[in-house]
């Protein structure tokens, strides 16, 4: 059976452009809900709290069934729009960074769309 793969990416947007960040976030959230249903198994978008450099962060914490889904996610052409806009728009004050993992210990509870 292909092990779970988990992506914790943080994604720092302009102070002036947080809530078009947001909004594109939570579109894509909706995306990926709808349409990588089968493959991606938590999605979530989450606001890091009282950062270092006092400026926004927010945290993408995600869960695919194994790593092809996971890879294939940027190939989606939701994935593709939202990185364009991003660029185009120039939202972000530096490039994502991202991990993928696979787990080792824990637990997890039912969770719904937030």
């Amino acid at each position: 059976m292909a092990q779970e793969v988990h992506i914790v990416a943080t994604l720092a947007p302009k102070a002036d452009k947080v809530d078009r960040f947001k909004d594109l976030m939570s579109q894509m959230c909706k995306d990926v809900h709808a349409k990588e249903e089968g493959s991606t198994h938590r999605y979530i978008l989450t606001e890091q709290l009282g950062t270092p450099e006092g400026e926004p962060k927010f945290v993408m914490v995600e869960t695919y069934k194994d790593k092809n889904a996971a890879d294939s996610h940027t190939q989606t052409d939701h994935f593709k729009q939202l990185f364009g806009v991003m660029e185009k728009e120039g939202l972000l004050r530096e490039g994502p960074w991202l991990a993928q993992t696979v787990s080792k210990a824990g637990f997890e509870r039912d969770r719904k769309l937030i």
